[in-house]
């Protein structure tokens, strides 16, 4: 527990007073379904899986301002990360393995966030990063999607044929590359 001592001083005259304390606590969590509240250091951040996936949790301003998570970046990929947040103002970021630097970082009191390796020097994968939550102020639920892109991989060609009446059809033709036959 926490001791807490509370003054109260006349500085001039006399009189009664009421003092009313309220004991709140954070809410019940589940942060990413980890059971609970995700660290806030690196050595209680919460690992992520490598694949694309999209997660929960909640924050606090006043009780649980920061969620630490971490993730491993497979080699070859880039890392975006989408939220969305409730009412406040909130800072995401994705931050190196040595805990040094930001490498992306976002904060808007809006309720959509995003952030990613894409053109930075982590652009190639291969390596951890932390990933945080940081409430300025407000409190609520936030949803996180984190996706995985090979930059490099060629996109699947698509043909699609829609035949409107007997008389007219559209043909819609997508990735393809010049050269190949299909």
């Amino acid at each position: 527990g926490i001791t807490i001592a509370i003054y109260v001083v006349a500085y001039t005259g006399y009189g009664q007073y009421y003092l009313s304390i309220n004991m709140l606590s954070p809410p019940t969590q589940n942060d990413a379904g980890s059971g609970g509240d995700v660290g806030q250091t690196t050595g209680t951040a919460y690992t992520l899986n490598s694949s694309t996936n999209s997660y929960t949790g909640y924050v606090d301003s006043v009780f649980d301002n920061v969620d630490l998570y971490n993730v491993t970046i497979p080699t070859g990929y880039e890392l975006y990360v989408n939220t969305t947040m409730p009412s406040g103002n909130y800072t995401i970021g994705l931050i190196d393995n040595a805990f040094t630097y930001w490498i992306d970082q976002a904060t808007s009191t809006q309720g959509t966030l995003s952030v990613t390796t894409n053109n930075t020097n982590l652009s190639g994968g291969g390596t951890m990063v932390y990933f945080a939550i940081i409430a300025n102020s407000g409190s609520g639920n936030y949803t996180m999607k984190f996706t995985f892109v090979n930059p490099n991989a060629v996109p699947t060609p698509s043909i699609s044929i829609t035949s409107l009446t007997k008389d007219s059809a559209s043909i819609s033709l997508t990735n393809l590359v010049i050269g190949n036959t299909y």
